[in-house]
């Protein structure tokens, strides 16, 4: 009778030692909390349900989750298949997908460890493998994740040099009135300076207007210029103030045989296009004043025509900055 009570008591010993080390499932939350026990539903992306022991069931909801180990499941060693993962950066693992969501997935390898990945470090999933297949990759299982993120085209940067030497061409619409009717000018204009920083900048420009193309009155200039450039921004407004001297030049086309130039000015406020290092785009609308006089030989008349002229004219101005 006692031997037979001392081999009841053993084996209830062993079957007690067999429970205490029975494997677990683990839940780690986010808040950092460690739940084991037995996972006895699990939804992806949606909710798992627990068994802690003596009937208790806790249901933790996705978001909640950290990462699910579960300790009863069999190592992959045990399996005829495998899920292959591809990485983008080129790695490749072998392993059983114990869960997944839209977001993410936990494989288990061969020895046990498991590895959390997400969606944008996948490339290919390949599921179900023999063991000791070499996957070549087939057609990439699309059914929850987006393999390669859309390439966004790259912001663009002010990259304005605030400081170097510089150089602008630009062209000129100089308008304004001659005995009362409307006159269109053109001209060219080439400016080489220093930006000492964005709100100073000085040049040398020459240039040449034609500022009444009936009368062939032309004049060919050359001035200081400088600009401020007033936000540090990709587009941005300027001023600028131009002074020099302009030379009137003779015109024996238009019977004018003697011209002398004068003082010249030009105040603009005008907008920077872009914020390139190399070239960006230039407008600006200023007020153009040069005297000049005009020597003009009227043939039929016989007479000599001597014209003092203040071309007082609104310009529009539109160029290239290297």
């Amino acid at each position: 009778m006692k031997h037979l009570f001392f081999l009841l008591l053993l084996c209830g010993l062993s079957v007690a030692s067999f429970a205490q080390t029975a494997a677990q499932d683990v839940v780690y939350l986010k808040n950092g909390a460690v739940i084991k026990g037995m996972i006895i539903e699990h939804q992806p992306g949606e909710k798992l349900e627990i068994d802690i022991g003596e009937g208790r069931i806790i249901t933790l909801l996705e978001k909640e989750i950290h990462r699910v180990v579960q300790g009863g499941a069999a190592h992959v060693s045990d399996f005829s298949t495998v899920d292959v993962i591809y990485l983008t950066n080129g790695s490749v693992f072998k392993g059983k997908i114990r869960y997944e969501t839209s977001h993410q997935l936990l494989l288990e390898l061969s020895n046990g460890e498991q590895l959390t990945f997400h969606a944008k470090e996948i490339r290919d999933i390949f599921r179900d493998q023999r063991t000791d297949a070499v996957v070549e990759r087939p057609t990439p299982d699309f059914k929850y994740y987006t393999l390669r993120e859309p390439q966004l085209p790259k912001p663009k940067t002010y990259e304005f040099r605030e400081r170097g030497w510089f150089n602008v061409v630009s062209f000129s619409l100089p308008n304004g009135f001659y005995l009362g009717e409307p006159q269109m000018g053109i001209g060219i204009h080439n400016l080489a300076g220093y930006q000492f920083s964005r709100l100073l900048g000085a040049g040398l420009g020459l240039g040449f207007d034609a500022l009444n193309l009936r009368q062939g009155e032309y004049v060919a200039s050359i001035y200081g210029e400088g600009r401020s450039y007033l936000t540090k921004t990709r587009t941005a407004p300027f001023v600028s103030f131009g002074a020099g001297y302009g030379f009137a030049l003779p015109n024996r086309d238009n019977g004018i045989v003697k011209s002398q130039g004068g003082f010249r000015w030009h105040p603009a406020l005008g907008i920077r296009l872009g914020a390139a290092k190399d070239v960006n785009v230039v407008l600006d609308v200023g007020y153009l004043f040069q005297s000049a006089t005009y020597t003009r030989e009227i043939d039929f008349l016989n007479r000599t025509e001597i014209r003092e002229v203040d071309f007082r004219r609104f310009t529009l101005r539109f160029g290239a900055m290297f």
